[in-house]
């Protein structure tokens, strides 16, 4: 699936819902695992999306690592416009 258009496999989402309830963003979670449990390929996240699976991957697997990248460019360009 992908996620924020980067190609995530099935056992890193499932690790990243984890993650995701861990912190306290089930609902996040919840939508990326019914996304994956409905054979979705691509997820739309919304910017608080986006900001909580941000915030749980501080130290990302090697699966995530470009999602962690990607999400934080779009973090720094949303704070340098004031968005």
């Amino acid at each position: 699936m992908e996620i924020a258009g980067i190609a995530v496999n099935a056992l890193a989402v499932r690790w990243l819902a984890e993650r995701l309830v861990h912190g306290g963003h089930g609902r996040t979670a919840a939508l990326l695992l019914t996304a994956q449990a409905s054979g979705d390929e691509h997820v739309a996240l919304s910017i608080k999306d986006r900001e909580a699976v941000l915030g749980v991957l501080r130290d990302p697997p090697e699966g995530l690592c470009e999602l962690r990248g990607v999400l934080m460019l779009e973090h720094l360009g949303r704070v340098r416009h004031g968005v």
